[in-house]
């Protein structure tokens, strides 16, 4: 199989039949994998480009021949020892990593909703688009990752001093997983609906409970593939290889559509079957349009525009008073 082709997306394809029976989620899902297969791992290694840039970075900060500092840890009889330099300077620049999730989630959130998506033209314009909010959303999960992490350390080495330690050890634990859960929500939300960040952390939180048994899946799969890589990495020179090649034609691709194909039912199911519910009467268009691709241009004025608050334009929901006061604006998915 080439893994890159030309395709004639003007062509019309066998398409569905009305009797073809449902299938399962777990088969949707290696059905929509497999025929997506080759554009994943050209997307991976789209991705790979800015990441190895950043991983150099992370590098020569962590052979920089400057004075490094410990952090020690005596608890009783244990003493526990960590490099601050290693744990919190080394990975500050995956923080400029950030915006190019953007790309990365709206490729991927397409194909996990069977549409089709150009990969550099629209990660290109993802990453335009929304680079501001998603590097803020960087930085703010860098301080929570120094925070979390310091505490989960600090409280864990008190163990050996008092069990009473672990009450705000499980309490640091539990956080810890419930951000974990939070941060498979945020990147979609940040593509599709025109919010604050607050608004969408706020949101993200109560679908980290709400979704518990896809995030668990998310989670199992992702620490799977990290036991089965790190099991790889002590073995031989030829499974380090494969690890490496699955890091780079797949990793960064597979986990993003993963995540966005566990996490779109939950927000579809929660915040867009909602909405256009309750306005179903005054904007039927918008809630077809929204989950039917429209694959012609079409022109549409001011006047035919439903008259509904909110209006889903290139991929996003954003008020209406906003959307008419844009010079190109065009009640259409654009992607």
């Amino acid at each position: 199989m080439p893994l890159f082709r030309i395709y004639n997306y003007d062509k019309p394809g066998k398409g569905v039949s009305k009797d073809e029976p449902k299938k399962s989620a777990f088969a949707n899902f290696f059905s929509i994998l497999g025929g997506r297969l080759t554009r994943l791992i050209q997307l991976n290694l789209l991705f790979m480009i800015p990441f190895c840039v950043v991983f150099a970075f992370c590098l020569v900060l962590f052979f920089l021949p400057i004075t490094r500092y410990d952090l020690i840890f005596v608890k009783g009889s244990v003493t526990y020892q960590f490099s601050l330099w290693n744990f919190y300077v080394v990975p500050l620049p995956f923080i400029f990593l950030s915006p190019f999730f953007a790309g990365l989630t709206y490729v991927t959130r397409n194909y996990t909703r069977r549409e089709h998506a150009f990969i550099y033209m629209d990660s290109k314009e993802a990453i335009a688009k929304n680079w501001k909010q998603f590097l803020l959303n960087g930085i703010v999960t860098y301080i929570l990752y120094v925070l979390l992490s310091f505490a989960d350390i600090y409280y864990y080495a008190s163990l050996n001093e008092s069990w009473v330690y672990g009450i705000p050890f499980a309490i640091c634990v539990i956080a810890t997983l419930v951000l974990l859960f939070a941060s498979y929500y945020v990147p979609i939300m940040m593509l599709m609906f025109d919010l604050k960040l607050g608004q969408i952390y706020k949101n993200a939180l109560i679908f980290s409970i709400l979704g518990l048994v896809p995030n668990l899946i998310i989670t199992g799969v992702s620490a799977g593939l990290l036991f089965l890589a790190w099991k790889c990495l002590t073995y031989n020179i030829l499974t380090l290889l494969l690890v490496l090649l699955f890091v780079v034609l797949f990793l960064f691709s597979f986990h993003s559509f993963l995540t966005n194909y566990c996490v779109y039912p939950i927000i579809e199911k929660y915040l867009i079957i909602p909405y256009y519910g309750e306005h179903k009467d005054e904007a039927e268009s918008d809630f077809q349009f929204k989950y039917e691709r429209r694959d012609e241009e079409e022109e549409t004025s001011d006047e035919e525009l439903p008259q509904c608050e909110y209006v889903y334009y290139n991929g996003r929901l954003i008020k209406r008073e906003e959307l008419q006061k844009r010079e190109d604006s065009v009640f259409k998915d654009t992607h």
